[in-house]
């Protein structure tokens, strides 16, 4: 007798208590049944990044632990006001951490021969969707959705309000080594990086549900403690 093999979607999901990421391999968060969960409540609906208006190219991806999870990508040919900045001479490092709330580093190596100057911008996205909606795929808006950008702060908050129910999203940006700013819905990180000097950048969440990015980061109701300085991502393969 045989049986069907079914193949669950390709999705990396980490998790600590009642607070639960799934996104895809490259780091995306898509919506569907993706997004950053907690209190019956999907937080993040949407995550994306790109470097120099292009989405880098993923290398490698996978839990570390049940509350981690870590991503390797490398560039594609792109342009700076310096000229062209060959394929495959940046690093990129996606590091995820669930806790309290959700934090992020990302790292960036230059192995060029010549600085290189980045826009680094993060779209995240909010619903505040019921867990129950999403897991029927009928998303149903019932209350008032508003976003706000505190330059002054580095913090990016998104309310949902119906009724006497509320959620807060706080994503906030810390240890920057660039000023944060906040245009066509994205966070946006100019920097000049010098040949293998890496660039942090980060990102988090808070128990409210607040989430995401810096070039380093922290969060709402409680911000978590500074990550341990880490080594650069490793050069990316030849092609």
């Amino acid at each position: 007798m045989t049986f069907p093999v079914q193949v669950g979607p390709s999705t990396i999901t980490i998790n600590r208590d009642d607070r639960v990421l799934v996104c895809q391999p490259d780091a995306r968060v898509l919506g569907d049944a993706d997004g950053f969960f907690t209190r019956d409540t999907r937080f993040v609906s949407g995550y994306d990044l790109w470097i120099n208006g292009r989405r880098p190219i993923l290398l490698a991806s996978a839990p570390i632990q049940s509350f981690s999870s870590r991503f390797e990508f490398t560039n594609d040919a792109t342009v700076d006001s310096f000229g062209v900045i060959d394929r495959q001479s940046l690093a990129l490092r996606i590091d995820r951490t669930v806790a309290d709330a959700v934090h992020e580093d990302i790292d960036i190596a230059n192995y060029a021969s010549r600085p290189v100057r980045l826009t680094i911008e993060i779209a995240v996205l909010s619903d505040f969707a019921d867990i129950f909606d999403v897991k029927r795929g009928e998303i149903v808006r019932r209350g008032e959705l508003n976003s706000r950008w505190f330059r002054s702060r580095g913090e990016l908050r998104a309310t949902y309000i119906n009724r006497d129910f509320r959620r807060e999203l706080i994503v906030a940006v810390e240890r920057a080594s660039t000023p944060a700013q906040f245009a066509n819905g994205r966070l946006v990180f100019v920097a000049t990086i010098p040949p293998m000097v890496p660039k942090p950048i980060s990102s988090r969440t808070t128990r409210n549900g607040s989430m995401w990015p810096t070039p380093s980061s922290a969060s709402g109701d409680k911000a978590l403690g500074r990550s341990p300085r880490r080594a650069p991502p490793s050069p990316p393969p030849h092609p």
